[in-house]
């Protein structure tokens, strides 16, 4: 049987390609020291509740999302729809950690520009997690530890963005949407 490798929705690779795609990199990195990389987990953790709250389109909102990431990324870099509120990004020949930082950065401020929805505009709560083919590294303070092995729960427990609530390491929560006028 013949498998699907991008989302009907978006068109962007699926976790099969995406995953993939990252297993050709840690393959070209551990032949080459200068091949390195990083791994974007981009979600949006409150995506189906502020949906839902809307008359919207959650296919066009998740649709908006996707490409303001896109806007961000490099030609070269690969952007994929991983989950149903997920994202993930493959970012190609990274010299250090802070310039994956950097992009996830912008990546984040993108997407917290407020989405229109008729006439409300919408705010998500998005966090990122970076892996970095040097070694897996967090913002904030975090500790994520280990290396290529650990990269799946890095990934996932490295949250970017915001303030993070000290009691759970989590980002904390802001507002998720506000009723304006245009």
């Amino acid at each position: 049987p013949e498998r699907k490798l991008y989302e009907p929705l978006t068109g962007l690779p699926n976790r099969i390609l995406f995953s993939d795609r990252i297993q050709s990199s840690l393959d070209r990195s551990r032949s080459s020291d200068s091949s390195r990389f990083a791994v974007l987990s981009i979600k949006i953790v409150d995506f189906k509740e502020v949906a839902n709250g809307h008359n919207g389109d959650r296919d066009e909102l998740f649709l908006q999302i996707a490409e303001r990431a896109k806007e961000v990324l490099r030609e070269g870099d690969t952007l994929a729809h991983i989950g149903e509120e997920t994202l993930g990004a493959l970012i190609m020949d990274i010299r250090d950690p802070s310039e994956a930082n950097a992009l996830a950065a912008r990546v984040l401020e993108n997407l917290n520009q407020p989405f229109c929805v008729d006439v409300q505009r919408v705010y998500f709560q998005s966090c990122i997690g970076i892996a970095w083919s040097g070694g897996v590294f967090c913002s904030g303070g975090l500790v994520c530890g280990g290396g290529p092995a650990t990269w799946g729960a890095a990934v996932f427990r490295g949250w970017w963005g915001g303030k993070v609530d000290e009691r759970n390491g989590r980002p904390a929560r802001a507002p998720r949407h506000q009723n304006k006028e245009h």
